[in-house]
């Protein structure tokens, strides 16, 4: 009866110490397959013809000067009501307007981006669709606050407002906002 004391003492140190490893070993590595397309660059060979390979190189990030990155990663922001992120798609300085007051002129992106905090009453969810007719209006009466064209403008659905305008790197250098657009469209 000893020896299978001894025995089962032996084997259940074996069973954690292979248990232990393999948890140490694992925990280092990416849970699925979607983490690890973001932590790494592929190299993928592609064969044409028998006797022809091409090499492509993927990656999965994006650019994060690409206009249509910051717009979607603005819009999951003011979406969400997290305002952190915006210092990072910021020029050094930056305009920022609060419409129907006095503030705010240029001011550095660490304080361009805390301005956006005038906007934690807004309701979502907010429409950045460019095709609607009042965004349209507003870059059509304000070119100057809500324009040019590439001006990326969202209306909350109390009808608080933003607009940003962004510099030849896709930076933002412009933010206008207002607590309703019927104070630029009558």
């Amino acid at each position: 009866m000893k020896f299978y004391k001894i025995g089962f003492f032996i084997l259940l140190v074996l069973i954690l110490g292979v248990g232990a490893y393999y948890l140490g070993t694992m925990s280092g590595k990416p849970s699925d397959d979607k983490s690890e397309i973001f932590t790494s660059n592929k190299s993928e060979k592609k064969v044409l013809s028998p006797t022809v390979e091409v090499e492509e190189n993927i990656s999965p990030t994006k650019k994060i000067n690409d206009l249509n990155y910051v717009k979607e990663n603005i819009k999951a922001a003011i979406n969400t009501g997290n305002f952190q992120p915006f210092e990072g798609y910021m020029a050094d300085k930056v305009n920022v307007i609060l419409e129907a007051s006095e503030c705010c002129g240029l001011l550095t992106k660490n304080e361009a981006s805390s301005q956006l905090n005038y906007l934690k009453d807004a309701v979502g969810p907010w429409n950045f669709d460019q095709s609607n007719e009042t965004i349209k209006k507003l870059k059509e009466l304000e070119p100057s606050k809500y324009g040019p064209e590439s001006a990326f403008i969202g209306i909350a659905a109390n009808e608080y407002t933003v607009s940003f305008k962004f510099n030849a790197d896709n930076k933002i250098s412009g933010v206008t906002m207002a607590v309703t657009y019927k104070l630029i469209i009558p």
